[in-house]
């Protein structure tokens, strides 16, 4: 089978069971490299208290399958269209399940760690060339419908694993939490291997080592020195200009060479870069707002996990459809108008979050986040339909890793940097309400952690108040995070509006239906 046996006559616009189950299989492994991180970390103390492992460990073998995924995007992408995306899809399943299936029976932290770190090398194969499948093999007349019914495929597949993993553990134990990944795998190969078409592969082309590996640096440095800044600058230096170095590095070859791993040309294009800046934002945004909303939820009103849990799937919920509608709207508008609309949601939502205060309901809390994710599912079709209409035949898998590259150095620095203003404007305030008290800001937020974590009965830092004057100040203190993080949601608003300018002035009403030949 290869990809013209794909292809409907012209003017149709339905798609064929094959189209069906290509959507279907590339959707599963989508969901499953997210989904995956996600079981992993909610179960962090089983797995640490499992293997004996220590909480520096612990957060490192939570954070190494991203990494690794970020280091081999590019590769991943390269490889696909030397070697076939469709055959080198299979390869990613495979190792999924192999390397899962090894963290699953790790008698130690070592061997986790590196199972851990190979599953997201083989992770990146599934995210990096699912839509490179997704934009070779659909004509360009459906190509839109295509990715909006992907992209709303994983969405919707995605949104009920971590519950799944959570149900596993609780019954069977930690290790169950490592096995959902290689049982989607495993049922993705057999719809692959059946009705997924192979794509078309420039023979002749060579592979870029320099440039697969400057690049992998490069991404690997920036996603963990953005994660670091929380810890201060000397923390987050070095590997920031290792990124910086690398990235230097990496444009310079790519321009000199005459087979380079990414076609730095597109990025000339203004509707490419709209498109990536537009994935900056949301990235940013919903990486940044789901913070604030977690701290807000648990911490400042003393919502238990599984009411937080049960918000975000009612916002995962939502996004599927949104991803599914923003495929009709490009149909009878355009991609411009179906980005600048998600923006649109993504600026209310940021202004939503802005309101929440000690007595907001738990509805408004719920609006506030189905028009995030609303607004997230309405754009990422568009986006990935415009970057991918720059890819040449043959060299999809590496213009489609530019979008997982660019989302994960902006997911990682968005919550960096919540943190950062939030704690600014919380310090700057609360040194004032606190002042005579004896207690610091910091004191003063952490006992109000403290008081969430055992159930309201430990004031932590301000045990030496007497038990009125501690009730006083964590009412305070409550009053002062609430006021920071409100400020700091307006602030957010900003990101999404900003980046609606540039939409507005880089990306045309409409663009043609092949781009590149």
């Amino acid at each position: 089978m290869d990809a013209s046996s794909m292809e409907t006559q012209p003017g149709e616009n339905k798609l064929t069971l094959a189209q069906w189950m290509t959507v279907l299989a590339m959707g599963l492994g989508f969901a499953v490299t997210g989904a995956d991180p996600t079981i992993f970390s909610s179960n962090l103390v089983l797995v640490r208290e499992g293997l004996h492992m220590s909480t520096a460990a612990a957060g490192f073998a939570a954070s190494l399958a991203t990494l690794t995924l970020a280091a081999a995007i590019l590769g991943a992408g390269t490889l696909g269209d030397v070697y076939g995306k469709r055959r080198m899809y299979l390869l990613g399943l495979i190792g999924a399940i192999i390397f899962g299936l090894l963290a699953a029976a790790s008698p130690n932290a070592v061997m986790l760690m590196v199972a851990r770190a190979l599953t997201g090398v083989f992770f990146a194969f599934l995210l990096g060339l699912s839509l490179a499948i997704i934009n070779a093999v659909f004509p360009a007349e459906q190509r839109s419908k295509a990715i909006s019914l992907f992209l709303g495929t994983a969405f919707l597949v995605g949104a009920p694993l971590p519950l799944i993993g959570n149900i596993l553990v609780e019954s069977l134990g930690w290790r169950w939490a490592l096995v959902v990944a290689p049982a989607v795998a495993l049922l993705t190969i057999p719809i692959t291997v059946r009705f997924v078409p192979e794509t078309f592969r420039i023979s002749d082309r060579r592979i870029d080592y320099p440039g697969i590996a400057a690049a992998g640096v490069m991404l690997v440095s920036v996603v963990y020195g953005l994660s670091r800044l929380a810890h201060g600058p000397v923390a987050a230096a070095p590997p920031l200009l290792i990124g910086l170095a690398a990235g230097a590095f990496f444009v310079w070859w790519e321009l000199r060479t005459d087979h380079p791993a990414l076609d730095l040309r597109i990025f000339r294009a203004g509707p490419f870069n709209a498109a990536v800046i537009a994935g900056l934002a949301f990235n940013f945004l919903s990486a940044g707002l789901i913070l604030i909303l977690s701290y807000y939820a648990t911490v400042v009103r003393g919502y238990s996990l599984t009411v937080l849990g049960v918000l975000l799937v009612l916002g995962a919920a939502v996004q599927a459809p949104a991803a599914v509608a923003a495929g009709r709207m490009m149909a009878r508008t355009s991609e411009r108008a179906t980005i600048l609309f998600g923006l649109g949601l993504l600026t209310v939502a940021a202004g939503v979050f802005a309101t929440f205060g000690m007595g907001t309901s738990v509805v408004v809390i719920g609006v506030g986040i189905v028009v995030l994710t609303a607004g997230l599912g309405l754009i990422e079709p568009p986006q990935a339909s415009v970057m991918m209409s720059f890819a040449p035949p043959g060299l999809e898998g590496s213009v489609a890793a530019v979008k997982p590259g660019v989302g994960q150095s902006a997911y990682s620095l968005g919550p960096t940097m919540v943190t950062l203003v939030a704690m600014t404007f919380y310090t700057a305030r609360a040194q004032e309400r606190f002042a005579g008290t004896g207690v610091s800001p910091t004191q003063a937020a952490k006992a109000l952690e403290a008081t969430r974590s055992y159930g309201g009965g430990n004031l932590g830092g301000v045990a030496v108040l007497d038990p009125e004057s501690a009730r006083s100040l964590m009412a305070t203190t409550q009053e002062v995070v609430v006021s920071a993080l409100r400020t700091t949601s307006l602030l957010m608003a900003l990101v999404p509006l900003t980046a609606a300018v540039a939409v507005w002035l880089l990306l045309p009403r409409r663009l043609p239906l092949e781009r590149a030949g």
